[in-house]
C-alpha cells in the first residue's frame, strides 16, 4: 500500500458453619459494638455492628489538569480475619477465605481514579499506557459510585453518583463469637450496610450525589435525591449529565425511574418522570400506557427477602419506567430507557432550562443482548449517537465476579440522510455500526462507560484543535487475544480492565480488532489473584472549556484556555507549534530552524523537509517494507537524520542515516491492522557534537499494516 505524501512538524528537539459457635462475653460485645447507631434515640437499644467511618483528609490543592481522566469502579476488599486463637483448622480456613467469610469492602481502595493522560508521546499503536493515578478517592469518603460529569466553571467541580451496580453489602452482629461482624446473605433485623457501600460523608446513602471540588480538592455530599421527602432505600442511581447552557444537572435515579434536575447549588428543580408523563404523551404512534411508581415499595435490609446478590430483590424500577444513561445534546435530554431498551428524548426549555412536555421515541437498540441496560450517552462531533451497555449483574459473595461474560456492546447510530425518511420509524437509521471494545469477546468487552475528550496530535499530545476527537470506554480484558498475543504483548501487560481510548471519528468498521487504541488499566486491587469481573463503571474527560485550572499540565500553553470556536485555525494550544497544519494536511514549518518566523499567529512558513513515504511488500522476506525519501527545503546546514521508534516494537530500525536522502525500515513483528510511527530527526551533526543546542528538522512517518499478510497481492 502506497502511502501518501507525509509532510510533518519542524520543532526544537526537546458460613458460619465451619467455627464452633462460642458465647460472646461481655469484653467482645464492647468490642462488637462500640457505639450507638448515629442519630439514634436515647432509648434505641440498637447498636452500631461496625464502627463509624472517618472521612479522608485531604490536601488543599487544585485537582484538575488538562488531560484529566476519571474513572470509577469497586474499591476493592481486604481480608479482616479472626484472631489466631479463633481460627478454624487450616483447611476449613482455607474454604473459608476462598469463601468470602471475612471479605469487606476496602474503605482506602479507589473508588475513583484521576489520570493525567494528555501526552501519550507516539500515535495510536494498540499499546497500553501506563501512566499512574495522581489522586484517588477512597470508599470511605464516596462508597461506591458510578456516573461522572464535570461542570464548567472556571474551576471545574467534578460529580459522583452512588451506585448499586458492584453489588449491596450488609452485615450482621457477630453470631459465632469470632469478634468480626457476620457478612450477611440475607436481610435480617440487625442489618446494617456494610463500612465502605455508601459513603463516610455524614448524611451520605444510596441517593448520594458527592462533589469534587477542583480547586480545593475537598469532597463533600452535593446533594441527595429524594422523591417527596421519601429517600432511595437501597437501589441507588443510574447516571449523571450536565447542561452547559443552564449551569444544571441532570441524574437518573434507578428506584423511582425519576430524572432530577439540579442546580449547582444542589438544589432539586424538578422531576421528569418517564413513565408517567414521557410515554404517554409522546407522539401518537409511539405513546404508551403510563407505567407509575409505588411509592410505598421500598428495600428493605431487615427483611429476609432482600437478598444482596438479586438485584431483583432490590426494588429497582420497572424496565418501562427505569432509565439509566443520560446526555444532552441539540438542547435535548436524551435518556436510557431499559424496556428495549430504547432511546427517549425531551426537551429543554431555552429560557428556564425545565422540562418541555415533548418527549420522544428516538430509536429501539439493535444488539445481541437487547436485556442490558444502556447505562451511557453521548454524541460524536458528526452527530452520531453512541450507546453503551451495561452487562447484567452477576453478583458473588466472593466478590470474583458482578457482571456477566463480555457480551455488552458499544454501539454509533447516524441520523437518516440527507433528511428524514418518512417511512421509517425513526430519524436514525436502524441498523447500528459496532464500535469495537478490545481485543477478544468479538470486540464486546464494554462496561457501560462512555466519554467524548480531546484528541491526541501526530506526537501525542493533547490536541486543542481536536476538542471532541477521542472516544474514551470502559470495558474489561481489553488487551486479551490469544491469536494476537506475541505483537500485544509488545506494547504492555494484556490483562486491562480500565479504559480503551480511539480516534472518535475513525471508521469502526476498519479499527477491528481495535489496533488504532490506547488501554489504561484501573486501579490495581489489593489482592492482585482477585478477578472482580466488571469492576470498573464510568468514564468522564475534562474537556477544553474552561479556566486556568486546566493550563499546567502543558507546558508553555496560555494561561487561559479559549472556546474551541474562537482558537486560531490550526494552531494546537503549544506555542512552539503555532505554525503547523494539521496532520492530514502535511504541514511542516520552520519553528525550529527560525523561531521568529513561527510565532504570532501568521501564517506558516515553507517547509524544512518534505518526506514522500510508501509502504512496500518485500516478497523474499514476506515483510512490509516502510521506504522514505527526505528531501531538504530549508536550506540549512542539515547533514544527518536520527530516527526513533517510540514503541519500541520495530526490531530492525537503522539509528541514523545521512540526509538528505532515503531510508528503508522493515517492519518486522509487527502483523496486520497494527499501526506504529517512526520519528525522524534531520540535524547538523557539527552542531550537535559541540554539546550545545541544536536545531532539528522532525518528522514524523505513521503507517498501519495493511489487513492482508505480505506476498498474498498487491498493496493497495
Amino acid at each position: 500500500m502506497l502511502f501518501n505524501v507525509l509532510k510533518a512538524f519542524a520543532f526544537l528537539c526537546v458460613t458460619s458453619q465451619f467455627i464452633t459457635p462460642l458465647q460472646v462475653s461481655a469484653e467482645q460485645s464492647d468490642i462488637l459494638f462500640p457505639k450507638r447507631l448515629a442519630g439514634a434515640p436515647p432509648e434505641a437499644t440498637q447498636r452500631r455492628v461496625q464502627p463509624i467511618v472517618e472521612p479522608s483528609k485531604r490536601p488543599d490543592k487544585e485537582r484538575f489538569f488538562v488531560g484529566t481522566v476519571v474513572t470509577t469502579g469497586f474499591s476493592g476488599t481486604y481480608e479482616n480475619l479472626p484472631p489466631m486463637r479463633l481460627r478454624p483448622p487450616e483447611d476449613e480456613l482455607a474454604w473459608r477465605q476462598k469463601a468470602g467469610e471475612y471479605r469487606f469492602i476496602d474503605l482506602d481502595g479507589a473508588s475513583a481514579t484521576l489520570t493525567a493522560l494528555a501526552r501519550t508521546g507516539r500515535v495510536y499503536d494498540g499499546s497500553e499506557l501506563t501512566d499512574k493515578s495522581y489522586d484517588t478517592l477512597a470508599a470511605r469518603d464516596i462508597g461506591q459510585v458510578f456516573g461522572l460529569a464535570f461542570d464548567e466553571e472556571d474551576k471545574p467541580g467534578l460529580y459522583l453518583t452512588a451506585t448499586s451496580v458492584f453489588g449491596l453489602q450488609i452485615v450482621g452482629a457477630d453470631q459465632n463469637g469470632d469478634l468480626r461482624e457476620d457478612r450477611l446473605r440475607n436481610g435480617k433485623p440487625d442489618a446494617e450496610w456494610m463500612n465502605g457501600q455508601w459513603g463516610g460523608i455524614e448524611g451520605a446513602g444510596p441517593g448520594s450525589i458527592y462533589k469534587l471540588d477542583g480547586e480545593t480538592g475537598q469532597i463533600s455530599l452535593f446533594a441527595n435525591v429524594r422523591l417527596n421527602e421519601r429517600d432511595n432505600t437501597g437501589a441507588a442511581l443510574g447516571n449523571i449529565a450536565y447542561n452547559e447552557a443552564h449551569q444544571q444537572l441532570f441524574v437518573s435515579d434507578l428506584e423511582t425511574g425519576m430524572v432530577h434536575r439540579f442546580d449547582l447549588d444542589g438544589k432539586d428543580l424538578e422531576q421528569f418522570d418517564h413513565g408517567a408523563t414521557g410515554r404517554p404523551n409522546a407522539l401518537d404512534e409511539d405513546a404508551r400506557e403510563p407505567v407509575l411508581f409505588d411509592p410505598k415499595t421500598k428495600l428493605d435490609i431487615e427483611a429476609v427477602r432482600f437478598d444482596p446478590f438479586d438485584p431483583d430483590s432490590w426494588n429497582i424500577a420497572v424496565p418501562e419506567r427505569r432509565v439509566w444513561g443520560v446526555t444532552v445534546h441539540g438542547g435535548r435530554l436524551f435518556y436510557a430507557v431499559a424496556d428495549g431498551p430504547e432511546i427517549w428524548s425531551v426537551g429543554i426549555d431555552k429560557e428556564t432550562g425545565a422540562f418541555l412536555e415533548d418527549a420522544r421515541w428516538e430509536l429501539r437498540l439493535d444488539s445481541k443482548r437487547p436485556d442490558f441496560d444502556i447505562s451511557d450517552i453521548v454524541f460524536s462531533p458528526d452527530g452520531q449517537m453512541i450507546v453503551a451497555q451495561r452487562p447484567e449483574a452477576d453478583l458473588d459473595f466472593d466478590y470474583e465476579t458482578m457482571t456477566e461474560t463480555q457480551q455488552a456492546e458499544v454501539l454509533r447510530y447516524s441520523r437518516e440522510a440527507p433528511e428524514d425518511d418518512p417511512d421509517t420509524p425513526s430519524v436514525w437509521y436502524a441498523e447500528p455500526q459496532l464500535q469495537p471494545v478490545g481485543f477478544d469477546y468479538k470486540n464486546r468487552g464494554g462496561l457501560g462507560g462512555l466519554a467524548i475528550g480531546p484528541g491526541y496530535d501526530e506526537r501525542g499530545r493533547f490536541d486543542w484543535r481536536n476538542c471532541h476527537g477521542n472516544l474514551w470506554t470502559t470495558g474489561e480484558d481489553l488487551r486479551q487475544n490469544d491469536d494476537l498475543k506475541k505483537p500485544l504483548m509488545l506494547g504492555g501487560q494484556l490483562d486491562v480492565d480500565g479504559l480503551q481510548v480511539v480516534p472518535v471519528l475513525y471508521p469502526a468498521v476498519d479499527n477491528m480488532p481495535p489496533w488504532s487504541a490506547f488501554f489504561h488499566d484501573y486501579a490495581e486491587p489489593l489482592d492482585p489473584e482477585m478477578k472482580e469481573q466488571g469492576r470498573v463503571g464510568d468514564v468522564e474527560v475534562l474537556g477544553c472549556r474552561g479556566g486556568s485550572s486546566r493550563a499546567p499540565a502543558l507546558a508553555g500553553a496560555p494561561k487561559t484556555l479559549p472556546p474551541q470556536a474562537e482558537l486560531p485555525p490550526n494552531t494546537t494550544g503549544d506555542p512552539r507549534f503555532w505554525c503547523t497544519k494539521g496532520f492530514f494536511q502535511a504541514g511542516v514549518c520552520l519553528c525550529a530552524l527560525f523561531p521568529d518566523k513561527c510565532f504570532g499567529g501568521e501564517d506558516p512558513k515553507p517547509a524544512c523537509a518534505t518526506v514522500v513515504a510508501e509502504l512496500i511488500c518485500d516478497p523474499a522476506t514476506q515483510t512490509y517494507v516502510l521506504q522514505a525519501s527526505l528531501t531538504d527545503v530549508s536550506g540549512a546546514p542539515l547533514d544527518t537524520v536520527k530516527l526513533e521508534d517510540p514503541s519500541g516494537t520495530i526490531t530492525s530500525l537503522p539509528t541514523s542515516t545521512a540526509y538528505p536522502g532515503a531510508i528503508s525500515v522493515p517492519l518486522n513483528g509487527l502483523t496486520s491492522g497494527q499501526t506504529g510511527q517512526v520519528n525522524i530527526c534531520a540535524f547538523d551533526a557539527a552542531q550537535q557534537e559541540t554539546g550545545e543546542p541544536f536545531s532539528c528538522c522532525n518528522t514524523t512517518i505513521p503507517f498501519q499494516i495493511p489487513g492482508e499478510s505480505c506476498g498474498e497481492g498487491p498493496v493497495e
